[in-house]
């Protein structure tokens, strides 16, 4: 149990209860006795804050945030507190500004803009409130859907083969087990589509071999289980040289009937040969290097292996071949997520040594983040606000009055009541989205993941960059504090309040 902290939260929430009672206790001494008793409405002095102060606040937090952009959360945190302290220092001028610019509004809410400077000792912790909690729930929003945006942060979210091919890996099935997925996989898809088969060398006796295709990439290391076990060399037919080149190449296809490697590298051929290194999977040392007649060809955007040969070079210079994947080419047949859910499922019953995925891109679900944030907003938001309004509507029981005795309309109570909800909101929520901008951005640059070196299916080694810091605005929260909750506060405080007026009180003389 972490006492220290426990301890702190219940220091300060004993203080902020106490200093929360002090206030409004302070505000009510200092009311003239026989004014109250008597019902007139005489206040004191009120004050519109310490405006340098605040400024000189928000200024030092805006430029701590900035700096303090991709560091510890510790220090955006405190940058930020320092930000929301000068704001709430300002929001009495803040008040005073908003109520100059509503002179043109309609009267309910001319009236709440006027009502809320000239009580600006209750208006003011009110916003404050509102915005503090803005703030928060904004800044953690950003955060939370930029980190949705980025990048996976693990190698096995990055894709292992074209969008939309389904594949089925399992280095360590029998060929009586392949011959079985391979017929439950046909029994899902239509007739015709063809089923590329990717297969891996193998010793005389049936040992997989691992093929350390040359490439150019630097400090690469085999950190991962390969899928497939064929080090980036792949053997197979013309439908796999399609596969894997992502389009028909007449140069390539005859060349590998001529028995050359097809190279995706060109770069990495010495005179007009690849030279590469073999090892048992199973077995202590190296096997002699194979070097093979090759032919450079570059792929259709992003090669799926590094070399690719035709099962007669295999057997040429003694080695077998094992079949290591099967391969749906979304050229031929994109497979729906209903049919790859029932490949899975079949392949599941056969074996649990294979591996099948459908390449198709998800994108990142926010659901989760607007529902958790958004009844945080709500309960926050127009809970405060409701308490704000309740209070103002008390207070502007004499007001009410005069506008009974002048011949208002009932409905005016209403709108009154539904035009202070809307002023305490609105200028909450406005103010505390802008200002929680700022901590949000700065989090979300916080590095979330490193450099990744990992086996692709096709058993090519890829290095993943580190993720580079994404901004992602959540748009539906935003709309959601500054434009819903200040309506839903305004319709809650009109629906929730008589609408029959006051009678004027008649005072003996």
């Amino acid at each position: 149990m972490p006492w220290a902290a426990v301890a702190t939260a219940a220091v300060l929430g004993v203080v902020a209860g106490l200093l929360a009672a002090l206030a409004p206790a302070v505000a009510a001494s200092r009311t003239d006795p026989v004014a109250v008793l008597s019902g007139r409405r005489e206040r004191g002095r009120e004050r519109a804050g310490r405006p340098l102060l605040g400024i000189v606040l928000v200024i030092a937090g805006t430029a701590a945030t900035i700096v303090s952009a991709g560091h510890e959360l510790g220090w955006i945190a405190t940058s930020a507190l320092v930000t929301q302290l000068g704001l709430v220092t300002l929001t009495p001028a803040l008040i005073a500004a908003v109520a100059r610019l509503a002179a043109r509004l309609p009267l309910p809410l001319r009236f709440a803009a006027r009502d809320a400077v000239r009580n600006r000792g209750r208006t003011a912790p009110a916003v404050a409130a509102v915005m503090t909690a803005v703030v928060a729930l904004t800044a953690v929003g950003v955060t939370w859907q930029s980190r949705l945006a980025q990048r996976p942060a693990y190698a096995q979210d990055y894709p292992q083969a074209p969008t939309g091919a389904l594949w089925i890996a399992g280095p360590d099935l029998t060929p009586g087990l392949w011959d079985r997925v391979r017929t439950a996989v046909r029994e899902e898809l239509p007739a015709g589509v063809p089923l590329v088969e990717a297969r891996t060398l193998t010793s005389r006796s049936g040992a997989p071999v691992y093929a350390s295709v040359p490439d150019t990439a630097p400090n690469v290391s085999r950190v991962e289980s390969d899928a497939s076990q064929s080090g980036g060399l792949l053997v197979g037919n013309d439908d796999l040289l399609r596969y894997v080149l992502r389009r028909d190449d007449p140069h390539a296809a005859a060349a590998l009937h001529e028995g050359k490697a097809v190279v995706l590298n060109p770069e990495v051929i010495r005179g007009g040969q690849l030279r590469v290194e073999l090892t048992l999977e199973a077995g202590p040392g190296d096997l002699p290097p194979l070097t093979l007649p090759a032919v450079g060809v570059r792929a259709s955007g992003e090669g799926w292996a590094r070399a690719v040969v035709a099962p007669e070079v295999a057997a040429k210079n003694g080695y077998g071949t094992a079949t290591a994947m099967l391969v749906v080419d979304p050229t031929d047949f994109r497979v729906p997520r209903a049919t790859a859910q029932r490949i899975i499922a079949k392949v599941e019953r056969i074996t649990g040594k294979a591996t099948v995925r459908l390449e198709v891109p998800v994108a990142p679900d926010d659901t989760m983040l607007l529902i958790v944030l958004g009844i945080a907003a709500a309960v926050l938001v127009l809970g405060m606000t409701f308490v704000a309004t309740m209070l103002a509507t008390v207070e502007a029981r004499p007001d009410l009055e005069t506008m009974s005795a002048v011949g208002a309309a009932p409905r005016v109570k209403r709108a009154v009541v539904a035009g202070q909800a809307l002023v305490i909101a609105l200028l909450g929520s406005v103010t505390g989205a802008l200002v929680g901008l700022a901590p949000g951005v700065a989090a979300a640059r916080r590095p979330v993941s490193y450099p990744t070196v990992f086996l692709r299916a096709d058993g090519v080694t890829t290095i993943v960059p580190a993720n580079a810091p994404v901004i992602a605005i959540p748009w539906a929260l935003v709309g959601l504090l500054v434009v819903v909750l200040p309506l839903l506060a305004a319709l809650g405080g009109a629906v929730f309040t008589r609408s029959r007026l006051p009678l004027p009180r008649r005072r003996a003389t």
